[in-house]
C-alpha cells in the first residue's frame, strides 16, 4: 500500500476534484457530502467506501468477483446495514439473494458502520471491517478503532449470514489490525485493509496487516484520483 492500481492523474485536460459536482459509477452516484468526505481530515461516508468496493469488483479484482459466483464479495455498505439489521435467516436470505455463493467464495467483505439507522448513512461515527474467510470457516472482525458495538454487531451480522455461507456454526474472532492515530480515518482503513487482504490472499491471527498511517494517508488520495479519473472518462 498505497495501491498502485489507482495510478495517478497528470493529465492537466482533467476535471479537478474540485469542479466535480457528482460522480457515477455502476451502482453509486457520489454527491457533494461523498466528495467532501475524500478530504483530509474528514469521516468517509457510505457511498464513498460503495463506490472503492465498486472498483473492487468491477476493476481492479474483476476476474475473480463475478457477481454470485466469485472467489471475492465485495459487499455494499448499506447491503451490509440491511443485513446486520435483520433478525432471522430467511431475511437475511432476501436481502443477499444472489450476492453469495459458498461454493466459489473464497473470501467475504462487509464494511461495518455502528449506525442503527437505515434511512441515513452518515448517522454513525466508526467503520469497521468483517471479513469471512470460507478456508477457516471463521468471520473475522477489523477494527482501526475497537469498541463494543461494532463488536455486537459483527457478533450478530455473523450469525445470521452463516447459514447462507455454507458454515452455520462459523465464528467469530477479532484479527489484530493496525490502529488509527485521529478520528477520521477509520472508512480508509476499510477500504485499505479490502484491499491488502485481497491482494494477499491471507489473514493472519497474529500479526496485523502492514498498513501504516501513512499508507492511509496516501491512499486517500489515491481515493480522490480514482474519483477524478473515473469522472473524467468518456
Amino acid at each position: 500500500l498505497p495501491s498502485q492500481a489507482f495510478g495517478s492523474v497528470e493529465n492537466q485536460n482533467l476535471i479537478p476534484m474540485a469542479e466535480l459536482e457528482t460522480v457515477s459509477y455502476h451502482n453509486n452516484v457520489l454527491e457533494q457530502r461523498d466528495l467532501q468526505s475524500l478530504r483530509d481530515g474528514a469521516w468517509l461516508t457510505d457511498l464513498t467506501i460503495g463506490f472503492a468496493f465498486e472498483y473492487f469488483e468491477h476493476e481492479q479484482f474483476a476476474a475473480e468477483s463475478s457477481p454470485g459466483n466469485g472467489r471475492l464479495v465485495f459487499v455494499a455498505p448499506s447491503t451490509v446495514q440491511l443485513l446486520a439489521l435483520v433478525s432471522t435467516g430467511e431475511e437475511a436470505a432476501a436481502v443477499a439473494a444472489g450476492l453469495l455463493s459458498p461454493a466459489a467464495c473464497r473470501w467475504v467483505f462487509l464494511p461495518l458502520n455502528d449506525s442503527d439507522d437505515l434511512e441515513h448513512g452518515l448517522s454513525g461515527s466508526h467503520w469497521a471491517l468483517l471479513v469471512f474467510d470460507a478456508s477457516r470457516q471463521t468471520f473475522f472482525l477489523l477494527d482501526s478503532m475497537p469498541g463494543a458495538v461494532l463488536q455486537r454487531k459483527a457478533a450478530h451480522l455473523s450469525k445470521v449470514l452463516a447459514p447462507l455461507l455454507g458454515s452455520p456454526r462459523a465464528p467469530l474472532q477479532v484479527a489484530p489490525t493496525p490502529r488509527q492515530e485521529n478520528s477520521f480515518d477509520c472508512g480508509v482503513y476499510v477500504v485499505c485493509l479490502t484491499e491488502w487482504i485481497a491482494t494477499h490472499n491471507s489473514l493472519s491471527t497474529d500479526t496485523a496487516p502492514a498498513i501504516s498511517p501513512a499508507d492511509v494517508t496516501a491512499y486517500r488520495k489515491h481515493l480522490r484520483q480514482l474519483v477524478v479519473e473515473i469522472a473524467n472518462r468518456k
